[in-house]
């Protein structure tokens, strides 16, 4: 399968850099007047994506910029203004449109979470209600994959979004100002980078997501000018991970490179061909690892499994999180059934770091069902309009990209919940067989 992509400027994504940029130089300086002017900048550029039916890959852009999305480092992101703003402007968009059933379910699962919380004695906060506002609106949003909106637009957005947060993090850490946003953690011979974001996890996370998109779009690509760029947004791609010294950063791309060599083996093309652009692909990985570029990164990571002898040891003591969270559930039928409530309270002070204990820990088994079905109705439509079949591998490549990390990440409470799904949607559409066409109604 082929997928053919047209050409087309991208006045969003100049737009996008020229405010990245902008909003460097104005951190540097610590010009807090210019900040605001960024700041404000993003929220009408949001606006603008939003009501051209383009909000998500700008938003996919901004995303690993988001912690510099502020005017101080104690503030609240204005990405989370962002992600209001182009909820109503969809809304509005729309015609005050919006989908019946996750609207019925987000009512459903926010009366739950009440009565959990009036049972914890506990009050509603900001990010709750934040995110009945996107149970509610987000579904607008993912119409855009209907209007113009692919893959190939979201995985560069995203890709160059986190190419540029990640160099200009680490080149701009000497800046006392703007040092503040940035996180470096150094131990023995460990030196861990995670661009403005404060967890290299959560960092690498967005990588490993944008890298499943370019390795399938190199896989898919026709034409052999593009099949280049999507290799080099992968090899940079690679390096900005490597510089996060994750452990599951490097087990998800060992996984992911498994599923990926199997898809290319068994798609169609001819032999000869196939063998000559993997050898070619060979040879490249040998010029760069030859080159020194991954030599540090690699010594990082061997140190930092070799300093693990368990299982809890190679999961960072997760694997003891985990089963601290399954007792505490299991002892407390309420918190099994109908969970915490939404609401921002650990077991031992310590996040699960497993997005699906999260989900049951905080919504309950009852709550859980509910957002099991939101999801069904999320993407329903979309999925229908295209008329599409997944592929099997192609989906394998995509989610142990974009979700296995979630398996070492509470990603509840964060706006990637929201946004990588449907980026993964749009993979799935784009490297689905078509089954039937669908006019939009």
């Amino acid at each position: 399968m082929v997928i053919k992509i047209k050409r087309s400027r991208n006045p969003l994504l100049i737009g996008s850099v020229i405010l990245a940029a902008l909003l460097c130089v104005s951190q540097v300086l610590n010009q807090r007047l210019l900040i605001l002017l960024c700041l404000v900048g993003f929220l009408a550029i949001s606006a603008v994506a939003a009501w051209q039916g383009r909000a998500v890959p700008v938003l996919l852009f901004f995303l690993p910029w988001s912690p510099l999305l502020k005017p101080d480092p104690d503030s609240l992101s204005y990405f989370t203004f962002a992600l209001i703003v182009v909820g109503t402007v969809s809304f509005f968009k729309k015609r005050f449109s919006i989908n019946p059933y996750c609207l019925s379910i987000a009512v459903m699962l926010f009366l739950l979470t009440l009565i959990s919380l009036r049972i914890e004695e506990n009050s509603p906060t900001a990010s709750y209600l934040l995110f009945f506002f996107l149970l509610a609106l987000f579904p607008t949003i993912i119409g855009e994959l209907r209007q113009g909106v692919d893959f190939k637009m979201l995985t560069l957005y995203f890709s160059f979004g986190i190419i540029m947060a990640a160099l200009s993090a680490k080149w701009l850490v000497g800046f006392s100002a703007i040092a503040r946003y940035i996180d470096v953690y150094s131990w023995s011979v460990v030196t861990r980078y995670s661009g403005f974001y404060g967890d290299a996890n959560f960092y690498s996370a967005h990588i490993s997501a944008a890298l499943a998109g370019t390795l399938l779009l190199f896989l898919h690509e026709e034409k052999g000018r593009s099949r280049n760029v999507y290799l080099i947004l992968s090899i940079l791609l690679l390096y900005c991970g490597f510089l996060s010294a994750s452990k599951a950063f490097f087990v998800t791309i060992a996984l992911l490179a498994v599923f990926w060599i199997w898809k290319f083996v068994v798609m169609k093309g001819k032999a000869v061909q196939k063998m000559l652009l993997f050898g070619g692909i060979l040879i490249l990985i040998a010029v760069v690892a030859g080159s020194g570029i991954f030599a540090e990164q690699w010594k990082v990571i061997i140190f930092r499994f070799q300093q693990s002898s368990t299982l809890s040891g190679i999961t960072t003591g997760r694997t003891d999180i985990w089963a601290d969270y399954f007792e505490t559930m299991i002892r407390e039928p309420k918190l099994l059934l109908i969970g915490k409530g939404y609401i921002n309270e650990l077991i031992l002070g310590k996040a699960s770091h497993n997005t699906v204990i999260q989900i049951v820990y905080q919504l309950g088994i009852i709550g859980a069902a509910f957002l099991l079905l939101w999801e069904y109705f999320f993407i329903r439509a979309t999925w229908r309009f295209h008329g599409k079949k997944v592929d099997l591998l192609d989906a394998a490549v995509l989610f142990v990209g974009a979700f296995f990390p979630w398996m070492a990440l509470d990603l509840l409470f964060f706006d990637e919940f929201f946004l990588v799904q449907i980026y993964v949607v749009a993979g799935l559409i784009a490297t689905g067989k078509t089954i039937r066409a669908q006019k939009l109604s």
